[in-house]
């Protein structure tokens, strides 16, 4: 029997990766429908002989209502193929579909400004390379008593489609990170998109025609393996423990949050990034970040430091989260709070001599890009990569790159020689050459010395072997 992809004959068949769910509809012209989810070629797992519902034909697994996964709930992932096959009273076949799920992801949104929130994901082809811009949408959605007062809706979207309420678009011509804005907005819908839901959307092959969709979904709700009344249980996958639910900072405090592959069998846990999202995004900055880019086998962590300081005195809240590969717990977020400053009444102090110019001050810098992944790199094999040290403060100083923690990483060579002045930059390269095919990571402590008072950033670095 031909099988239809795109599903045809007013067939739909959405995929929902985070949930594992799937839903197909139109199937008012079959008795019954199985549903197979195909990965690498084989069979991972099936539901059969599901009832289509209501006027449409309504078919979904794993959810309540529809039918649930046999044997266990798959682990859906991107190029998994999901296959209808509709039969009539006989059971025999008279249909076949299916769509392949789509590598799409979406992050937490973002406040940037008192009227806008941005969400960060991103659009993966088949192969590599960016999915077409118009295959892609972002959605916020919220409770129904929540609605936005922008469009009176749930949701919000963003795509490249004129009538959205935001404008989505690729981060540069070659990457498959992309970026939605929603401005203009009341500050009553920022609160509201910021509880909302994130969702990243494929929109199909043919996206007006709504025949196929990639639903990723982000929020407090979701997760994968099996969603009542179903019990099957997940496949074995990767998932995600992190360190605490919540960290409480007071102003210019660190805190550390450990990232721990949990999940059952050998999948291992691969991490994307961690970001920093919410409300007061700017008040909290990763300053220690050995997981972006990382590969975690089971039982395996990685270490995330975050450092919090508020300019203006007041209280700030946020969220560190973690884009990976796993769905099977859902909502991955760290709430962030940090405490405001009160100033005490003091007396008039007595004036004293001003102190020469930039002493006691301490030196202000960035590293960019920090962290720095490497990638895979062959065995005994050097990739190197440039980091930028630009003088963000009002003094200028020296500056020594220390030893890196791990000997796989090593300082190639630097241009930071003399006094660096504020505004100016100078240039460390550093190194990665692995001895063997694993996981590395490692970090760099970079100072920043005016006259003996001193300032030390750490860089991340993280690389794998092959």
């Amino acid at each position: 029997m031909p099988v239809n992809n795109p599903p045809a004959g007013g067939h739909s068949i959405i995929a929902f990766p985070a949930r594992d769910f799937i839903s197909a509809d139109g199937y008012k012209d079959a008795a019954k429908v199985d549903v197979f989810v195909i990965h690498n070629g084989n069979i991972a797992s099936s539901a059969k002989d599901i009832v289509p519902q209501g006027t449409t034909g309504l078919v979904e697994v794993n959810h309540p209502g529809g039918g649930c996964w046999v044997g266990n709930t798959p682990w859906l992932q991107p190029g998994d193929i999901v296959r209808t096959v509709a039969k009539d009273a006989s059971g025999t076949p008279i249909n076949a579909d299916e769509t392949t799920v789509a590598n799409v992801t979406a992050e937490r949104p973002i406040k940037t400004a008192a009227d806008t929130v941005v969400v960060h994901g991103t659009a993966t082809a088949p192969g590599g390379g960016q999915l077409p811009s118009d295959q892609i949408e972002q959605r916020l959605v919220t409770s129904t008593a929540n609605s936005f007062t922008v469009n009176g809706k749930r949701q919000i979207r963003a795509s490249v489609a004129v009538g959205s309420e935001g404008t989505l678009s690729y981060d540069s011509p070659t990457s498959t990170r992309w970026t939605a804005t929603y401005k203009g907005l009341s500050a009553d819908d920022v609160t509201r998109a910021l509880g909302a839901e994130s969702r990243g959307i494929w929109l199909g092959a043919v996206p007006a025609a709504g025949f196929e969709l990639t639903i990723f979904e982000n929020g407090d709700a979701v997760s994968g393996g099996p969603g009542a009344p179903c019990t099957a249980p997940a496949a074995p996958r990767p998932q995600v423990s992190l360190g605490a639910t919540s960290l409480d900072f007071t102003n210019g405090s660190t805190k550390s949050v450990t990232i721990k592959n949990t999940g059952s069998g050998t999948q291992a846990l691969r991490v994307d990034r961690a970001y920093i999202a919410g409300a007061d995004p700017g008040s909290f900055q990763i300053t220690k970040n050995a997981c972006d880019g990382a590969t975690i086998p089971a039982g395996s962590t990685c270490t995330v430091n975050v450092t919090y300081n508020t300019a203006d005195g007041a209280a700030k809240t946020a969220s560190l989260n973690v884009a990976d590969n796993t769905n099977i717990v859902g909502f991955q977020s760290v709430a962030l709070n940090g405490a405001g400053t009160t100033a005490s009444p003091t007396p008039t102090p007595t004036p004293t001599p001003a102190p020469a110019p930039g002493t006691g001050v301490a030196p202000k810098f960035t590293l960019s890009p920090s962290p720095v992944g490497f990638g895979t790199v062959t065995s005994n094999t050097t990739k190197t990569s440039t980091v930028s040290v630009k003088n963000s403060g009002t003094v200028g100083f020296t500056v020594t790159p220390g030893t890196p923690s791990s000997t796989a990483f090593q300082v190639a060579g630097s241009t930071c020689t003399g006094t660096l002045a504020p505004g100016k930059s100078c240039n460390i390269t550093v190194s990665f050459k692995p001895a063997a095919a694993q996981f590395y990571n490692g970090t760099l402590d970079v100072v920043g010395d005016n006259a003996g008072t001193k300032t030390t950033v750490t860089l991340s670095m993280t690389g794998t072997g092959k």
